[in-house]
């Protein structure tokens, strides 16, 4: 007797022709001699919306203005509107937002000291005016405090913390506009849409961008450069 299995396994590799010999004599049946085994590695079925949408990982400053729109008449907004002005403007990544001191914030001078992680480079970078006015109001709300950013129960605001808020904020954006926000929105889309506006909007060139958002790679810069659409403006067809 011959016997033949086709299956499919859970890491996208398939069992093919699995091929067996069977004898069966007097104590029953036995299966012996594998004939064949070939594992030959398949495409999953692919969700083209879905790959499309992963895509795009990025906010632009439309869609941030948007976000910070939403945050009024929230408890805690002005913090969160903050909180996103920031992350935004100095490319933070969410640990380097939650964990910022006011020791990082120098009023007189106008300057953050932006602390990296991941073994990037820090740097020190401008507050612009309406950003300054904002986190001097986050000063006077929490005058003894050591860091910048408080949960409502008055503890260090967490990554987790800053993530649950960015989902609340889209699911209500969603509701006024289903169509917005149609991407994977994450608090790190915020640092690239920092990288994406500067090679954009400001058209400011690859080693600049890799110095303002601490990049030790230059590799992990190009990917805003190349996807800035102004090196093809002098584009006419005629």
């Amino acid at each position: 007797m011959q016997f033949e299995y086709r299956g499919f396994l859970s890491n996208n590799f398939m069992k093919d022709s699995l091929h067996y010999d069977s004898n069966v004599d007097s104590g029953g049946t036995q299966m012996s001699n594998i004939v064949a085994f070939k594992q030959a590695e398949i495409t999953p079925p692919t969700n083209e919306k879905s790959t499309v949408l992963n895509r795009r990982d990025y906010i632009t400053m439309k869609e941030l203005k948007k976000l910070i729109e939403l945050t009024k008449n929230l408890r805690n907004g002005d913090q969160t509107a903050l909180m996103l002005t920031m992350a935004f403007r100095h490319g933070l990544r969410v640990s380097e937002l939650v964990n910022m001191t006011w020791a990082q914030i120098f009023f007189d001078e106008s300057q953050l000291h932006v602390i990296r992680c991941k073994k990037s480079r820090d740097s020190m970078q401008p507050i612009q005016g309406d950003e300054l006015r904002m986190l001097r109001k986050q000063r006077r709300d929490n005058p003894n405090q050591r860091y910048v950013f408080l949960s409502e129960r008055g503890a260090p605001y967490t990554s987790d913390g800053f993530r649950k808020r960015i989902a609340r904020l889209i699911a209500k954006a969603k509701e006024k506009d289903p169509t917005s926000f149609d991407f994977n929105m994450t608090p790190h889309s915020l640092r690239h849409g920092c990288g994406h506006y500067l090679a954009n909007s400001k058209r400011w060139e690859t080693r600049r961008i890799q110095e303002y958002l601490g990049h030790v790679n230059i590799q992990h810069t190009v990917r805003y450069t190349e996807l800035s659409g102004h090196k093809f403006n002098d584009l006419v067809f005629s």
